[in-house]
Order: structure tokens, then sequence, then C-alpha cells
């Protein structure tokens, strides 16, 4: 009798043991206070994962820096030379939310903003359009054309003239 509980509990420690180490480990994102890395996914541009990790499509000029920062001291991060093209498993350096913010410009005043215009299109072979316009009291603009389809939006900034 003591033997076959001996063996039954040997074989309950080697199944259980080899449960263990045959556990496949959790997927980790390398996080630290200063920030997180990002490997990019089929997909992914720098608006998308701003969005994803600021809520705010126009912040990917923080994650850029960032990165670049990074490259500067890490050769397993890359030099971001234009924001429009980034590689499929490419490591990027997402920089805290607060850092993000204070690295985005300041939304013009109220006062400053002659006008917000804002439109959405239906489109025939695409989800549709939405562009807003907004100027500005010093005749900048910034016009952003959302395609609807997936695609990062397309910003435009430039100047524009009263008529009339």
């Amino acid at each position: 009798m003591k033997i076959k509980i001996a063996s039954l509990l040997a074989l309950a420690l080697v199944l259980g043991l080899g449960a263990v180490l045959s556990a496949q480990p959790l997927p980790v994102q390398a996080q630290t206070a200063e920030g997180e890395e990002y490997i990019v996914q089929a997909d992914d541009w720098l608006s998308k994962i701003a969005d994803k990790f600021y809520g705010d499509v126009l912040a990917y000029p923080a994650i850029v820096e960032a990165t670049n920062a990074k490259a500067a001291e890490d050769d397993s991060f890359a030099t971001i030379t234009n924001p429009d093209v980034i590689e499929v498993g490419q490591k990027l350096f997402i920089p805290p939310a607060a850092e993000a913010v204070a690295a985005a410009p300041a939304p013009a005043p109220a006062a400053d903003v002659a006008g917000i215009y804002k439109v959405m299109l239906p489109g025939a072979s695409s989800p549709g359009l939405d562009i807003t316009l907004y100027l500005n009291v010093d005749n900048s603009m910034r016009q952003v054309s959302d395609y609807l389809n997936g695609e990062a939006p397309v910003v435009e900034v430039g100047t524009w003239q009263a008529a009339g």
C-alpha cells in the first residue's frame, strides 16, 4: 500500500512539474517609469499607436522624439527619419502620457479661433470622409481629413485669407 501511495505521489509530482515547465510565458512589453517599448505590428502607424496610448492621433511626434532619443543610446532602436514610414517588428519607445502631452503643442486659446468647420461625406467605395477645418485669427489653418478606412488621418497646415 505504501508503494502505491508513493508511486501515485511521484506520478503527480512528475505531471505537475511537467505542466509547470511546459507552460508558455506570458508576453511582456518592457515598461519603465520613463515609458515602455512597443514592437510595431502589421497595420500599425504612428498616429494609430499614439491614439492607442494617449487617445490622440496628433501625439505621435512624442513617440518619434522618444524613439530617436533611445536610438542614440541603444542600437536595438532605429531612428525614425520619416514619421510616415515604420516597419513591422521595429522597436519604438512610448513615453509616458504626461511627457507626450507636454511635448504636444498647446492648442490655440479660444479667443484666437476664427472658426471650426466640419463635414462628413459618404463614400462609394470607402466608409466615408470626415474633414475638420480649424481657422485661427492669425490666418493660420489646420485641416484634418480622415478617410474612415483605418488609415491615419491626413493633417494639413497652412494659411487662409478672409474674402470680403
